[in-house]
């Protein structure tokens, strides 16, 4: 048996592989921790896949768990993840499923309707259920046909999808009345991202110069999406980019005055 402990890069804590086959990584942001799945590592290159997760990826799963805690669940399934998605809102992945009416209260409710409540004994770490595997490794699979090399939460959302009825989370989908194909051909219409749209957790450097970073790839995702929406018609979807897209150019012109 081999045991391997690293630092693969400042948003995961460590990962350990306990055996030739498999691969468990406790993916952390701030103070808290995100326990991911145990991965195939002949599929995933050992750790290295985890070292591409964008961090708005992360923090769907850092989401993800608490909501699997909050309803007192000890495994983390693909219904958690999708709510995990419908906490992040400075996304892509958000803006397509709410504009197909999917609400984070309406999810959680179908998500209880669906799975029920657990024993409530869930630890610091939550093992991923093998649904949920098998989604990280769709996931994977989409960033790389998509000519992407970092996976964010679009791939996680396309890695469901590809699923089908299978995958708890297009169940819960389903039965909010949103059609998953159709749901697909509008993330599509937005990917591949600009690789200046999204960013990987350092947590490193100046917290004034972090800031204006981010801000920066806030206007350019905003913008890229306003310009897709632009084009096919998605009023609704136009008008929200560019009011985001203004609101962060004036909170980064305020940053760089500060710089």
């Amino acid at each position: 048996m081999l045991i391997v402990d690293h630092d693969p890069w400042p948003c995961l804590n460590s990962a350990r592989i306990f055996d030739s086959r498999f691969v468990l990584v406790p993916v952390r942001i701030g103070p808290r921790h995100v326990r991911s799945a145990t991965l195939k590592v002949s599929e995933f290159e050992g750790a290295a896949v985890f070292e591409r997760f964008t961090e708005t990826a992360c923090e769907a799963v850092l989401l993800a768990q608490d909501e699997a805690r909050q309803l007192g669940h000890n495994l983390l399934g693909t219904e958690f993840i999708l709510l995990g998605l419908l906490r992040v809102n400075e996304d892509i992945t958000n803006v397509v499923l709410t504009r197909f009416g999917a609400t984070l209260s309406g999810a959680r409710q179908q998500v209880e309707q669906s799975v029920g409540r657990g024993p409530g004994a869930a630890g610091e770490e939550i093992p991923w259920t093998p649904n949920a595997n098998e989604l990280l490794e769709r996931a994977w699979t989409s960033t790389k046909e998509l000519g992407d090399k970092h996976i964010g939460t679009e791939h996680l959302l396309l890695g469901m999808i590809k699923m089908g009825s299978d995958c708890v989370a297009v169940t819960v989908l389903l039965q909010l009345g949103i059609p998953t194909l159709e749901l697909e051909k509008l993330l599509r219409q937005f990917l591949p991202l600009p690789a200046d749209a999204w960013r990987v957790h350092t947590g490193e450097g100046d917290a004034t110069i972090r800031e204006a970073a981010d801000l920066r790839r806030r206007v350019r995702l905003w913008q890229h999406i306003a310009a897709v929406a632009g084009k096919h018609g998605l009023d609704d979807v136009l008008r929200e980019a560019l009011d985001r897209k203004q609101s962060y150019e004036r909170n980064l012109s305020s940053s760089e005055k500060v710089i």
